[in-house]
């Protein structure tokens, strides 16, 4: 009895100790940024910074953890506890938020170098292979420094000589920082003249009477969405003459960009 109660006592001893343990990043956090964050914080990819190396996550260790708590990343806005799981929900699990926190908090060791698994192989240019058509505003967009969130629809000319049915769109950002985008369709060359007005490409506001949802879809994307496919069996068309808006809300941000 006393010896199984010895190795009982440091069995306990034993777990203590790793639970005191901090995280590391070649350990625990590079496990955890790979899986939530590294699909859009990759080079050449809609994130403002690469997550994929000790240096680029070590610099940023306390803002990590913040946003992961205050839920603001991975962005996931929907609430739990409400009916079955969503489909690929980008929601992180508190036992990571934990392990960031903790990281942070202990000075966002490194660890073993060793310890660290695979990087993972992620997508470069377009996702879906070569487009049949690609298509850009005439004119960039500037975007300035300001406290307030930006609405922008910008207008977007095709080249199309026939109808089309398109299958599925990718949307690149080039880096802009873009909560979200809408792609609709102008088929009466309304928003064309209003393109510009105001001296920017574009114009202001949310939506437009004479834009619509292209043959009753919604092609909605966000940072981490990836391609916008069709259902199988279900193109939109997209007729000559039409043209695409794209609803743009930008994040507020302290220098300019361009779109």
């Amino acid at each position: 009895m006393k010896y199984a109660s010895v190795a009982l006592l440091l069995l306990v001893a034993s777990v203590a100790r790793a639970a005191d343990e901090a995280p590391t990043f070649s350990r625990d956090v590079a496990p955890i940024l790979w899986k939530n964050c590294a699909g859009c914080h990759h080079p050449g990819h809609v994130a403002p910074f690469s997550l994929l190396t000790y240096r680029d996550a070590a610099k940023r260790a306390k803002f990590l953890a913040d946003t992961a708590t205050s839920g603001r990343m991975p962005p996931w806005r929907a609430t739990p506890g409400y009916g079955p799981e969503f489909i690929n929900e980008r929601r992180m699990s508190e036992a990571d938020i934990r392990t960031l926190t903790r990281w942070a908090e202990a000075g966002a060791p490194e660890g073993d170098p060793k310890e660290l698994p695979a990087v993972p192989k992620l997508p470069e240019g377009w996702q879906l292979g070569k487009p049949d058509l690609v298509v850009t505003p005439a004119h960039a967009f500037t975007v300035r420094p300001s406290d307030a969130d930006v609405y922008r629809n910008l207008v977007i000319r095709t080249p199309l000589t026939s109808g089309v049915f398109v299958r599925a769109a990718e949307f690149k950002t080039g880096g802009a920082p873009i909560h979200h985008a809408v792609i609709r369709v102008d088929r009466t060359a309304a928003s064309r003249h209003r393109d510009g007005q105001d001296g920017q490409p574009g114009f202001e506001g949310m939506a437009w009477d004479t834009v619509q949802d292209p043959g009753g879809h919604f092609i909605g994307w966000a940072p981490g969405r990836g391609p916008i496919v069709a259902p199988e069996g279900m193109p939109w068309p997209l007729e000559p003459g039409s043209d695409l808006v794209v609803e743009l809300h930008v994040i507020p941000q302290k220098k300019p960009s361009v779109i």
